[in-house]
């Protein structure tokens, strides 16, 4: 049996009958494990069917990319659950982020990042938060860059819209509140090394000016940037003290 993968092109994975018996048993066995929540199985599945491609296609990427494809279209018509169109929405950039694949690894590694992505639409608790778990991430490696919610949302492959919801309906809080909090966590140490100018500080992570970082340091933290310096300083200085006199 022949399967052809781009009308361009003309390339085709060829496949025996019973390979594509096998192949076709497979697919079955993912759609149930999906639908019926099973991360575990899901995984095995989906990455005996990668390195069956693998296998068949000769190394050939292209191959392996367009049957990958294949998959994703067949997992996101499998889900029967949650937002319809933004599952359709993240299966479409699924398919264009793969295009940018260059090896099998990262073939691997990319299909079984969908899969969770999939499992995080069907409502369940052990995955539902998997999305979220993804842009926390971002925001804490990037938290000294300029961020906005549409460039989160992109990189978990959701529209802004459904991101911020979800987003505050997981955490209690909205993107942006989220954000802050990194940004005033990630601000303590710069005061603490006492170098640093409030401005520049502000700066740095992206708030408006001194005043804006101010404000909002104290409406989390509960005390001005000026005060929780001063406040460590006190406390630094009191430690030093207290081991002064105690080795004295």
């Amino acid at each position: 049996m022949t399967m052809r993968t781009d009308e361009s092109d003309h390339k085709v994975l060829s496949m025996t009958k019973q390979e594509a018996m096998d192949t076709l048993v497979l697919e079955e066995n993912l759609i149930q494990a999906l639908r019926g929540k099973h991360l575990r199985r899901a995984r095995k599945v989906l990455n005996e069917l990668l390195v069956d491609f693998f296998r068949l296609s000769g190394n050939d990427v292209d191959l392996l990319k367009h049957r990958s494809g294949e998959l994703i279209t067949l997992m996101s018509r499998s889900i029967e659950a949650g937002d319809v169109e933004e599952v359709f929405v993240f299966g479409y950039e699924a398919l264009q982020n793969l295009q940018s694949i260059i090896n099998m690894d990262e073939l691997l590694h990319w299909m079984n990042y969908v899969l969770k992505c999939f499992f995080s639409f069907l409502g369940d608790s052990q995955h539902e938060d998997f999305f979220v778990k993804t842009a926390k991430k971002y925001v804490e490696r990037n938290a000294h860059r300029k961020i906005l919610l549409q460039d989160v949302a992109s990189h978990v492959y959701m529209s802004p819209d459904y991101f911020g919801k979800r987003f505050r309906a997981e955490t209690g809080m909205t993107f942006s509140r989220y954000l802050q909090e990194v940004r005033i966590q990630r601000t303590l140490e710069y005061l603490c090394a006492h170098r640093y100018s409030l401005r520049e500080i502000a700066q740095m992570f992206h708030f408006s000016d001194q005043s804006h970082y101010t404000r909002v340091f104290k409406n989390i933290v509960g005390v001005t940037p000026n005060q929780y310096r001063e406040n460590k300083r006190n406390k630094n200085t009191r430690q030093t003290s207290k081991r002064s006199v105690t080795h004295g």
